[in-house]
């Protein structure tokens, strides 16, 4: 059965049908110079992309004119001449204006567009023309790269590779939920100090060192290197003190981390007898890693002085994560826990221990001191999703629990002002986990264009944070981009990668055909930190991998395999990513298709049942994976979901898929599939009879 013969559905949002719109052309274009035109918001003179056909040599515009395909709206003839009007604002002066929409193709209002046309002529004006969802979807198909961007679960089935690239998720597949909950290192507070009326360069760097908090550390940066030039050989040892270690504090927010630590380790020889000077050695050893050193040290200073928010703040940082919270507490002045810091690192605290209850309190506590504050916001809105690390195959399911829906969504939007206010800063390195959290979040709920957003802007900023990479590297290997994902995993420090990087840099290595590069990852993969929560299949997914990659380079594939099985009898996990790793008309894909089928009657776990559900429904077995796949979409907008619904319609069970998408959410209703699969399976039932006969499965009665 053809693509075109499954009536590709259109996009279901604008992002994303620009998007498509965008890769579409510039193929059919033959150019490098397309462009999309502006920002949301932004005018846009009618064009939403534009370059150089050419092919016609014709500079050319296109709107994207979304309509619901459920609905099949139609473009009328006032929408049309409606965008004409704006186009003919555009500049430089267009040859040709197209109109593509999500409706069919309409001979009416293609009609229209002709008559306009003929009426540009004679002005000199561009041509008009409409291209429908019919022809356009016909477009795709004809391009596999396109097709396999937006249309993956349409194209052949590969199993792992779905695993590894966490299609429509940006958790971590169905390796392992990691949320990212990335908080600052430290957050350098700066010190309060009194002022030195007595020593004028002192307070001098004082005064310069409010840049840092305001989030201008390089301004901050070019005014101390002035006065060290001038001063430094004449400084008192207060005024040495306060500039190295301004100048610490300030390399520290620009992400200069061993810079900064250097420069605290001076401060303190500047002036070792000072307790601030004591506070950030403490503060110093705690970035190397050294906690057990610098507790006794910072213990010793807030002794000394328990009224500076600054040294307090690192001795919460320095206590023994066994020290219970309350205990903290207890030891902190009225006065001090009043103060934005200490909410803050009290929140933080809390959070690595996993104490959600404190975590959140201290979160709110912080943002009704600063409301306006990056750090509060971006602090509760992640404590406010904090119970949603312990949720096990959420990256899969989406199904988040009905009474944390509020927090979600004000966390998302917590974390969306947060990073805008970041945006606008120098020191917006502190922040940069927050973009992780957000595109973790946005990907669990299916908002992915914002995620891409996200992922975009923030490569933009911190285009070396690892967990960012990962992010762009699992976007690559869902465009298909295997060497773009092997190129940007291969330049990460290894002890970066998470679990599911490892899987998806071995995969990447099998997708490209290389037998040692997929060799040495898969034994990466075996002794990589696997993180939290553990995964239950983890030692069969690595040995499968290994069994894989080992088959690169193996005249005696059928051996290998047999031996897996024989070493892991009940596993659906290994037969499943052997059964991706035979080509499609080898005969032991059906012998271990028929195995899982087997041993999918039995209780399985989220990723067993996922992993199954792919595999049957890639040899065609389609009423047991809808029957699998219903137990793991959780009534979200998923992936799971939208093959559940293939897979019904495939079976021809189509009183099920009809309630199926009744129980739907509405963003996946829309996608129209019971409608076009009614549609293909009236037009395609003897077929279907046919080849469900063929995999072992009667289509029912009429």
């Amino acid at each position: 059965m053809s693509v075109i013969s499954r009536e590709l559905p259109g996009p279901k949002n604008w992002q994303d049908f620009e998007n498509l719109a965008f890769d579409v052309y510039r193929r059919l274009w033959k150019t490098n110079d397309a462009e999309l035109h502006g920002r949301q918001g932004q005018p846009q003179a009618g064009v939403d992309v534009y370059g150089t056909d050419r092919v016609e040599q014709k500079y050319t515009g296109v709107q994207c004119k979304g309509k619901d395909g459920d609905l099949r709206a139609a473009v009328t003839a006032t929408e049309l001449r409606d965008e004409v009007a704006k186009a003919r604002t555009f500049q430089p002066p267009l040859d040709v204006f197209i109109l593509a929409t999500t409706a069919p193709n309409d001979q009416a209002i293609q009609g229209i567009a002709r008559e306009i046309s003929q009426a540009h002529a004679r002005l000199g004006l561009f041509e008009v023309r409409v291209t429908g969802w019919t022809t356009l979807r016909s477009f795709v198909a004809d391009d596999q790269e396109v097709l396999l961007k937006y249309y993956r679960d349409l194209a052949p089935v590969d199993v792992i590779g779905q695993i590894a690239a966490g299609a429509e998720q940006n958790a971590a597949g169905f390796a392992q939920m990691d949320m990212l909950i990335r908080r600052a290192t430290r957050m350098l507070t700066q010190s309060r100090e009194a002022t030195s009326p007595d020593d004028p360069l002192a307070a001098q760097v004082m005064e310069i060192g409010k840049l840092i908090s305001d989030g201008s550390p390089r301004a901050a940066i070019r005014a101390l290197e002035r006065i060290q030039a001038d001063h430094d050989a004449t400084a008192s040892p207060l005024a040495r003190y306060r500039l190295l270690a301004s100048l610490g504090n300030a390399h520290y927010a620009l992400g200069e981390e061993d810079h900064a630590i250097a420069l605290f380790h001076a401060a303190f020889e500047a002036h070792p007898d000072f307790s601030n000077a004591r506070a950030t050695r403490a503060m110093a050893l705690l970035l190397e890693g050294k906690r057990e050193e610098a507790e006794p040290i910072a213990s010793a200073v807030f002794e000394d002085d328990r009224t500076s928010v600054r040294n307090a703040g690192i001795w919460i940082d320095t206590m023994p994560l066994d020290r219970p919270i309350a205990q903290i507490e207890t030891a902190l002045p009225p006065a001090l826990v009043d103060t934005l810091d200490i909410q803050l690192r009290l929140a933080l605290r809390s959070g690595e221990i996993g104490d959600a209850d404190r975590h959140l309190a201290h979160a709110r506590a912080a943002l009704a001191i600063a409301p306006e504050d990056w750090r509060a916001l971006a602090t509760l809105g992640e404590a406010l999703v904090q119970p949603l690390s312990a949720l096990d195959g959420l990256g899969i399911t989406h199904d988040v629990p009905a009474h944390l829906h509020a927090d979600v969504e004000r966390a998302i939007g917590l974390l969306k002002t947060a990073w805008r206010k970041l945006l606008d800063q120098d020191s917006s390195f502190q922040g940069r986990h927050i973009s992780a959290n957000l595109i973790s979040l946005l990907g669990i709920v299916g908002r992915e264009a914002e995620a891409d957003q996200i992922l975009d802007e923030a490569l933009g900023a911190f285009p070396h944070y690892e967990p960012l990479a990962i992010f762009a590297a699992r976007r690559s290997a869902a465009n298909d981009d295997w060497r773009a994902v092997a190129a940007t995993l291969d330049a990460l420090p290894q002890d970066a990668l998470t679990f599911d990087a490892f899987l998806l840099r071995t995969h990447a290595a099998l997708q490209l055909k290389d037998g040692a590069g997929a060799v040495l990852w898969a034994g990466r993969m075996q002794s990589a930190d696997v993180g939290q929560p553990a995964m239950a299949e983890r030692a069969e997914l690595v040995e499968a991998m290994q069994v894989h990659a080992a088959m690169l380079g193996s005249a005696d594939a059928a051996a290998l395999i047999t031996d897996a099985i024989a070493k892991r009898p009940g596993s659906i996990v290994v037969r499943s990513v052997l059964y991706d790793a035979l080509e499609a008309e080898d005969p032991l894909r059906a012998k271990l298709a028929s195995e899982i089928s087997s041993l999918a009657q039995g209780d399985l776990s989220l990723r067993e049942r996922m992993h199954a559900a792919e595999t049957l429904y890639a040899q065609g077995h389609y009423g047991m994976a809808a029957d699998l796949y219903a137990a793991v979409h959780g009534g979200q907008d998923n992936y799971a979901l939208r093959r559940r619904l293939q897979a019904l319609n495939l079976a021809d069970r189509r009183a099920r898929g009809t309630q199926a998408v009744r129980n739907a959410p509405t963003c996946a209703t829309r996608l129209g599939w019971l409608s076009s699969c009614r549609r293909r399976h009236l037009r395609k039932r003897r077929a279907v009879e046919t080849g469900a006969q063929a995999v072992g499965e009667r289509a029912p009665a009429a």
